[in-house]
């Protein structure tokens, strides 16, 4: 399928399975999700990056560092960090709207 996700288990068998706490109200399975739709993500320790990431970005150029440190902590493919402008910041969130895939154009 083109891009699309599927999210088949419940909030509560997350949490338990990486013994986590979410502030997100409860969803439900849902097996048609769209690049454009909001989706829960699991971060590991977000408030502390790991550190051979942090090694890394420090030996890389901008605008390099930048990409790849979308690429790490956001997890988002290619195609989708392609598709990201800097209207999809809020600056408390990037908002996955559109993936770009070389020599197609917009999906």
């Amino acid at each position: 399928m083109c891009g699309r996700y599927r999210l088949s288990r419940r909030k509560q068998i997350i949490e338990e399975h990486f013994d986590s706490i979410s502030g997100e109200e409860d969803w439900v399975p849902r097996y048609n999700i769209a690049p454009t739709q909001p989706v829960p993500i699991i971060r590991r320790h977000p408030k502390e990056p790991r550190a051979e990431i942090m090694q890394m970005l420090r030996l890389l150029p901008d605008p390099a560092r930048t990409i790849c440190a979308v690429a790490a902590f956001l997890g988002l493919r290619r195609a989708e960090i392609r598709g990201l402008e800097w209207q999809d910041y809020s600056g408390a969130e990037i908002r996955v709207m559109r993936a770009l895939r070389l020599g197609v154009g917009h999906e």
